[in-house]
């Protein structure tokens, strides 16, 4: 790629969290330095062939994402320092612009203060960071939606409900099964994904592209741990008759960022350097069935009020992804009866599609987390079969497990399929796309979010889902019916306009009235309550606005 191109400046804001130290403990004996900038770094934005893959620059110029300071690699120059001064160095984040670092001597890491790249403030946050934008490059060719093909279905066996509740075989049927959408599955082991019966034919269409171990920093061996095999299997495994997965024909990467023997912050760094790693390769999507919240050592553990999106080092690096055109889907986590109870991260994040658990009855399981983020927002944002999700064992047979960690790759793989028939929509428009499908989405709650994503939906109405084909208002619900003490009105507004709701008795008496401003297409909820001393019996809710009347029979009782 030729990058002698028109230059366009934007001012981003990279939200780095620092201690007021040097470094932080993340591990027994292991610490996080950051590094105070990037000057030195051997690579520039002018020329990102260097350090992005053809697939990840292509993404950012569909997207019209500008590549910035945070796509350079740390400077090679800190790394050896460190290394020069006797310490091992663990990992690197690019985003996080922070190395984690190995040391048995506490003394020693007073020499890392000494160090004029090292920080030792907090930095919230940077501004006027030059980003470079290629506009004068061959522009990207707008892909016409697809319009699919029929084609034979496929014979799911025991993985049948999973796929079929979420009207995810209507686009298999289509001919959408994942193909050319890039997922990356970062998890704690894939054992015997190399040798399972499962996975010969990812293999044999060479769909795993790459496969990498963050924890021991070399290539990926297949003898660790189970939990990323039945994962994995719920995505690609292909065995008619028994199982196939939501994303059959989906491009792969397979990468270990969990340690699952302990459980120490140093993994989220782990996940955040594959995240840079999977974005640098072209990855659509990180699916991520982890959960991080509280640690084998106390002093590590998160709180609840830390549940932000903005605080975890795991949560910042998926919304990092986010911002490079990734979208990132994550188990909602399986604290429910604990006494935790809420989300982990990086579910917690704003951008993250978090995914909660339900049986086989559209049930919530008793394990799913609950949301809301601590700041407030829905989460989870959908939910999937997680009770008796039908998987793969790494051991090679058939098996079923419960968790959400079994219901993300459900969504995760469908979202895929999702993509490939809609490729110019952004990670954005896919991820509300699919909450839009759900079935909850008028009255999402901290149980099941949004609900149950419906995929044909999704894909027939993808920019608007349920809002397709509305007249400038509509009433979508009236509820409770019969009433005892409130109504709820939900009110579809395509136009920004006022709109009045009211309630009458049969003789024509108005009891209640609401007037409210609608925003340009929006979905309200208006509540009539202090009624609960009516009498028994029928009344009337109208809607008004100037240009539509509705009005329905209520019973109150």
């Amino acid at each position: 790629m030729i990058v002698n191109k028109k230059i366009i400046v934007f001012i981003i804001f990279t939200f780095v969290y620092l201690s007021a130290a040097a470094q932080i403990e993340i591990a027994p004996h292991t610490y996080l330095v950051y590094f105070t900038d990037k000057n030195n770094t051997e690579y520039s934005i002018y020329r990102p062939e260097e350090f992005l893959s053809e697939k990840a620059i292509q993404r950012r110029l569909r997207f019209k994402i500008p590549i910035c300071s945070t796509d350079l690699p740390v400077s090679k120059k800190y790394i050896d320092a460190l290394r020069n001064l006797g310490f091992s160095v663990l990992s690197v984040s690019k985003w996080l612009n922070c190395a984690a670092i190995y040391c048995k001597d506490v003394e020693k890491l007073k020499e890392i203060q000494k160090l004029s790249f090292i920080s030792n403030t907090q930095i919230s946050p940077e501004k006027d960071k030059e980003c470079y934008f290629d506009e004068t490059s061959t522009p990207h060719e707008e892909l016409p939606k697809s319009k699919g093909k029929n084609m034979s279905a496929l014979d799911y066996g025991a993985s049948a409900e999973q796929v079929k509740m979420l009207n995810g075989h209507y686009l298999h049927n289509l001919g959408f099964r994942g193909e050319g959408v890039r997922i990356a599955v970062l998890d704690a082991g894939f054992y015997n994904v190399d040798k399972s019966a499962a996975f010969d034919s990812v293999w044999t269409n060479n769909q795993i592209i790459v496969h990498r171990d963050f924890v021991e920093d070399k290539k990926l061996s297949f003898n660790t741990s189970n939990h990323g095999a039945r994962v994995f299997s719920i995505l690609a495994g292909n065995v008619s008759g028994k199982l196939v997965g939501s994303a059959p024909k989906a491009e792969y990467m397979l990468l270990r960022t969990e340690k699952s023997e302990t459980e120490y912050r140093v993994e989220e760094i782990y996940w955040g350097e594959a995240a840079e790693f999977a974005d640098s390769l072209g990855a659509d999507i990180i699916t991520t069935s982890l959960g991080y919240s509280e640690f084998d050592e106390a002093d590590q553990n998160y709180n609840y009020s830390q549940m932000d999106g903005k605080t975890a080092l795991i949560s910042q690096c998926a919304e990092m992804a986010f911002a490079k055109g990734i979208l990132v889907v994550s188990s909602a986590g399986n604290e429910g009866k604990l006494d935790w109870k809420y989300i982990t991260a990086p579910a917690d994040a704003e951008n993250v599609l978090s995914v909660g658990a339900i049986d086989r009855d559209s049930v919530r399981t008793g394990f799913s987390s609950f949301g809301p983020s601590a700041d407030g927002r829905i989460k989870p944002n959908v939910v999937a079969l997680g009770l008796s999700t039908a998987c793969w064992s790494g051991h090679d047979y058939l098996s079923h497990a419960n968790g959400t960690s079994f219901s993300c790759p459900v969504v995760a793989g469908l979202a895929a399929c999702l993509w490939q028939a809609h490729p110019n929509l952004t990670n954005r428009q896919i991820k509300t796309a699919i909450e839009r499908s759900a079935d909850n989405f008028l009255a999402p709650d901290t149980l099941v979010g949004h609900g149950v994503p419906d995929f044909k939906l999704a894909y027939n109405q993808p920019d608007t889902a349920k809002t397709i084909l509305l007249p400038y208002s509509n009433v979508l619900n009236v509820y409770p019916n019969p009433f005892s003490k409130y109504v709820n009105i939900e009110v579809y507004s395509e136009i920004e306009q006022e709109i009045s709701v009211e309630l009458y008795d049969l003789l024509g008496n108005k009891h209640s009235s609401v007037n409210f401003h609608s925003m340009y297409r929006s979905y309200n909820r208006v509540l009539i309550d202090n009624i609960n001393s009516l009498q028994d019996g029928i009344y009337i809710v109208r809607i008004k606005t100037d240009n539509f009347y509705y009005q329905e029979k209520v019973l109150k009782m």
